[in-house]
């Protein structure tokens, strides 16, 4: 399984490409996975046979093997015969072991105190996906839970699943299995009988993500409001040169801009932290959230800093058309630097959005509402904007992300300065 994304430590496959057996060339399309992000291509590293271990569905960790490639025919059917050992050097190379399913022993031994006998890892993953380890087979040395038979346990829903429907009282399975794959495609539907949902795929990948987000930095959240009369007034300017321009320049470009504007005069916010070392870098690579029918999905503009709004514009309106289209290209979720998510197309003030890992930083938009301000010492109508910004306390302070919104607010009140 490849890492595509510093975060990402498991991949599902979605689909197979290739056939069993069949002759890949260097390059081609073999599968495609799912991360926390997005789906993406797999490509055969070697010419080879292929032979398919991990099927669609199985959730593997990086670096677990999904398949075998074998050099010639004598080392495919050794793979055929389960001895991996006994092909070459090409066919030992993993196309990226699948999740062996657990061998029904007796149950985990608890110890006096309550203890379950799992391997750490087994432990993070069970509190990650709501599995119950004393419902789960050991298969590892000494009875003990191993991280596959978490993964096993997860995706055959023998623990959770079956424990939510004994509670319901759901006893139509194939209608809770139907309902289930509907919601999974942001179609839920409810008509008389509970739901469950399994949370799978790009969804589950995403709220791993958040927690371990949460559970690993000392995430901290500011809010002000601005006043973006004169934003939207830039951008009525904008949309009655639209056929000169030959783009309509949104109120989110706008905002984007600014915010790489800001970016780039606050640079420790367009920074990622180890746990050890802060990287600051000198090109703001952005992510921007998209909602999709699958799920939220980030895609990444390298480089935003050297674009004009036309190209910002442009660019911002092609990610997304791609990201709703599950079409984003590979890499294209993946080295971001910061991340802007815009709720204003919502009835939403304000929110806590949560810092994509190893990002120290998020900032986010609220929808513009007009209100009585005071505007130069008089009371008036004036549209106002909450703005809001999460960042990671071990790396930014008060002070930094203070001067970071008085730089954006010097934006948001003076649109012109966005394109100087």
């Amino acid at each position: 399984m490849p890492k595509a994304g510093l975060t990402m430590i498991e991949g599902t496959i979605t689909s197979w490409r290739a056939k069993e057996g069949e002759q890949l060339a260097a390059g081609q399309v073999v599968m495609e996975y799912e991360n926390e992000k997005n789906i993406i291509e797999c490509l055969s590293p070697y010419d080879g046979l292929l032979h398919i271990v991990a099927r669609e569905g199985d959730v593997i960790p990086v670096g677990g093997a999904i398949g075998y490639i074998a050099a010639n025919q004598e080392e495919y059917s050794a793979l055929q015969g389960g001895d991996a050992s006994a092909a070459a050097p090409a066919a030992a190379a993993p196309v990226a072991a699948a999740p062996a399913v657990a061998v029904p022993v007796a149950a985990p031994p608890v110890s006096a105190q309550g203890r379950i006998n799992a391997t750490g890892y087994a432990k993070k993953l069970a509190r990650q996906n709501l599995v119950d380890l004393r419902m789960v087979k050991p298969s590892g040395i000494n009875s003990r839970i191993v991280a596959k038979d978490v993964l096993a346990a997860q995706t055959g829903g023998a623990t959770a699943t079956t424990a939510a429907i004994g509670t319901a009282g759901v006893s139509d399975m194939s209608a809770v299995a139907a309902a289930g794959s509907s919601a999974a495609a942001g179609k839920l539907t409810v008509s008389g009988q509970p739901v469950i949902t399994p949370l799978a795929g790009l969804k589950r990948a995403v709220a791993n993500n958040m927690f371990e987000s949460l559970h690993s930095m000392a995430q901290c959240n500011n809010t002000v409001e601005f006043d973006v009369t004169d934003l939207v007034d830039f951008r009525s300017k904008l949309l009655e040169n639209e056929a000169f321009l030959s783009r309509k320049i949104t109120l989110n470009d706008l905002l984007t801009m600014a915010t790489i504007r800001t970016l780039q005069k606050n640079p420790l916010l367009n920074s990622t932290f180890d746990g050890a070392n802060i990287t600051t870098y000198p090109n703001v690579n952005l992510g921007t959230a998209v909602a999709t029918d699958i799920g939220l999905m980030v895609p990444v503009i390298a480089s935003a800093e050297q674009m004009s709004l036309l190209e910002l514009s442009q660019a911002l309106r092609e990610v997304a058309v791609r990201a709703r289209e599950n079409k984003l290209l590979p890499g294209e979720q993946s080295r971001g630097t910061f991340t802007l998510t815009n709720v204003g197309m919502f009835p939403i003030d304000t929110g806590t959005p949560i810092i994509s890992p190893p990002q120290v930083a998020i900032i986010g938009f609220g929808r513009t509402v007009k209100k009585p301000a005071v505007y130069q010492d008089q009371i008036c109508i004036r549209t106002m904007m909450t703005v809001f910004i999460t960042y990671d306390h071990r790396v930014l302070d008060g002070a930094a992300i203070g001067a970071a919104l008085q730089t954006l607010q010097k934006y948001l009140e003076n649109p012109a300065l966005i394109c100087v």
